[in-house]
């Protein structure tokens, strides 16, 4: 079973708001250095791993095609582009952002087997960008995710914190136009 909950925050004050501005400082720092790497070999797009570029069509002379990846590649080793891929920076991740205040799975009991669930789609943890209030991000929507859960199995126990989870101090919950659930609608 996967639950996908989300909702929009705005982040207004610490203990937040200073490592918001740091991981979108960063984040800036590492985009430019991903997209003139990824200028200089004729891509369109980088992994967001950092384990190499997407080509339309053939890729250049040194790199090695994924099967199944649809245009992705990576530069073999002893090459140029090997060396200069393992010097970018690392692309960060909000995860440290919001540290332990945030919860991303439920656990919970249904006849006596324990079972686990994650509440979102945000694999590569919460999405932090700009907004017109400031510094917004995506995070996991706990709350809605239990009564959800709850609805589909009523004798469901819940383990753990997430029935007693609440939006930490510095957050605000709001709502877009444009977005539903956390999510930009077409």
């Amino acid at each position: 079973m996967h639950l996908n909950h989300k909702m929009i925050v705005v982040i207004e004050d610490e203990p937040f708001i200073t490592k918001a501005f740091d991981f979108r400082e960063y984040l800036h720092f590492v985009t430019e250095a991903w997209e003139a790497f990824r200028d200089e070999y004729g891509a369109y797009s980088y992994s967001p791993n950092g384990a190499g570029l997407y080509f339309n069509g053939n890729s250049p002379e040194g790199w090695t095609k994924c099967e199944g990846r649809h245009g992705f590649a990576k530069p073999k080793r002893d090459t140029e582009a090997f060396e200069t891929l393992n010097a970018l920076p690392h692309i960060p991740k909000a995860w440290d952002v919001f540290g332990e205040s945030l919860i991303y799975d439920i656990t919970y009991e249904v006849d006596g087997e324990k079972h686990c669930v994650f509440i979102s789609d945000l694999w590569d943890g919460p999405i932090v960008d700009w907004g017109p209030e400031g510094l917004y991000a995506s995070i996991p929507d706990l709350n809605t995710a239990v009564q959800e859960l709850k609805a589909q199995f009523p004798d469901a126990i819940i383990l753990g914190d997430a029935e007693n989870w609440s939006l930490p101090r510095g957050l605000r919950k709001v709502e877009l136009p444009g977005f539903i659930n956390g999510e930009e609608i077409a």
